[in-house]
């Protein structure tokens, strides 16, 4: 299989725009968006991880997480992902027909999945992509408009990057860039309990070859309703730093705790009980995966 660092491929978000000099202006300015400096995040994160999970199982624990953070059992969160399978995984506001060719998909063990916030097609390789969930109380985001709600919940991520010597910025609404093309995507889900859940997935090296045949970029459409994935020249974090995928989640892990109090924390039992069934009832159930939208 032919792999590469960059490659036009669409991701998470709807935005179309070329990687050039003007990527990440404001619409009304002209001017790239300013990146906060993560002030205005909450003081107390606990940090999650753990061994490799479902597709599945990661996209309900969000969730799950979520009802802990805003019914205060917990401070506001952030999930690095381990994930046990290659993955696609689409927005709540697509149809499946128009974004994945599922023979394909299942002729290469390519787990299929929709997630229940907006925004494009994620192709995740859990050894050429990083994936991570801020879940904060929808009040530390009160007052911010989209595009700054987005700017925060990953400006210790851009931070982490550009410590790294990755020439990574912001650019509205949903996208970690370069001026070489873009590294990756968020989506954010403010539930009603009062916590919002900003999901997202950056690559670290591109493999062309398989994401092409699993996709159905560049293909005609099909004429499903839904939201159709941007088409973006991707660049994988890979061709900026001489170091290991595991070093730039370590990096995460350093940023996110400067200034900070960062508590490495477990999954509660109940959690873990919730995700498995909301998993079971919703992520894993092929209808949610195949509703139209």
């Amino acid at each position: 299989m032919e792999r590469s660092r960059t490659a036009t491929v669409g991701s998470i978000g709807s935005l179309s725009r070329a990687a050039d000099p003007g990527v990440g202006r404001s619409s009304k300015s002209g001017a790239r968006l300013p990146e906060p400096d993560g002030a205005g995040l909450p003081s107390r994160f606990d940090l999650l991880e753990s061994r490799p999970l479902s597709i599945a199982l990661n996209l309900a624990l969000d969730h799950a997480v979520a009802e802990s953070v805003a019914g205060g059992v917990r401070p506001a969160a952030v999930r690095l992902w381990s994930w046990s399978e290659t993955a696609a995984v689409i927005g709540s506001s697509q149809s499946l027909s128009n974004e994945i060719d599922v023979e394909a998909a299942k002729e290469r063990g390519i787990a299929l999945a929709r997630r229940a916030s907006g925004g494009g097609t994620m192709y995740m390789d859990p050894a050429r992509a990083v994936a991570y969930s801020v879940i904060v109380p929808s009040a530390a985001l009160s007052g911010l408009s989209l595009r700054e709600s987005y700017a925060l919940c990953d400006s210790w991520v851009l931070r982490a990057l550009k410590e790294m010597g990755v020439p990574a910025f912001y650019m509205p609404v949903n996208d970690i860039a370069t001026l070489d093309g873009k590294i990756g995507g968020a989506a954010q889900r403010r539930l009603a309990g009062g916590a919002t859940i900003h999901h997202a997935v950056m690559s670290w090296e591109i493999e062309t070859e398989q994401l092409l045949a699993v996709t159905r970029l560049f293909r005609p459409d099909t004429g499903a309703r839904g939201t159709k994935s941007a088409q973006k020249k991707v660049v994988g974090i890979s061709s900026y730093v001489d170091a290991a995928r595991e070093d730039v989640i370590e990096a995460l892990r350093r940023s996110l705790a400067r200034g900070r109090t960062v508590r490495k924390a477990k999954y509660r039992p109940d959690e873990l009980i919730a995700a498995k069934s909301l998993a079971d009832a919703k992520f894993a159930d092929p209808a949610w995966l195949a509703r139209i939208p």
